[in-house]
C-alpha cells in the first residue's frame, strides 16, 4: 500500500465506524467468551501504528486499516479485532473487510467476516 492509497480518519470518524462495525461483534463474542467487551483502537497510517483511545489494557484490541477506494466517496476498511489473552476455546478474534461513504461512518457494510483461532506466531500489535 502507498501513502497515496491510505485514508486517514480522524478520532471521531474511526469511533463512528467501530461503533457500528467493531462494538456489536465484539458484545456478542465477549457475551459467549464470558470477557469484558471493552476495547482499544489502533490505527494503522503510513506504516506507523497509533492508539487513538482507549486503555491499552482493555481485553480487546482493535486495529483498522483504512484506504481510499476508486469511487472518492466512499472508504474501504479492514477491522481486525483481537482478545490481547487467546480464549481457552482457541478463539482469539475476527477480521471484518467492507466499506462506508466517506461522510457517513454509520453506512459500513461488511463484505467479508472471519472468526479467527489459535493464530500460532500471530505478531503482537497492541
Amino acid at each position: 500500500m502507498t501513502a497515496s492509497d491510505e485514508y486517514i480518519p480522524d478520532v471521531s470518524e474511526l469511533q463512528a465506524l467501530l461503533a457500528v462495525a467493531a462494538a456489536p461483534e465484539i458484545v456478542r463474542a465477549s457475551e459467549d467468551l464470558g470477557v469484558a467487551s471493552s476495547y482499544s483502537a489502533h490505527a494503522f497510517a503510513h506504516g506507523k501504528e497509533s492508539l487513538l483511545f482507549g486503555i491499552s489494557a482493555a481485553p480487546w484490541a482493535v486495529r483498522a486499516i483504512f484506504r481510499a477506494a476508486h469511487d472518492p466517496n466512499r472508504v474501504l476498511v479492514q477491522v481486525q479485532a483481537r482478545l490481547r489473552i487467546t480464549h481457552p476455546s482457541g478463539y482469539s478474534g475476527f477480521l471484518l473487510k467492507g466499506g462506508y461513504d466517506r461522510s457517513s461512518p454509520s453506512t459500513f457494510s461488511v463484505r467479508s467476516k472471519t472468526n479467527e483461532y489459535n493464530i500460532v506466531g500471530f505478531r503482537a500489535w497492541a
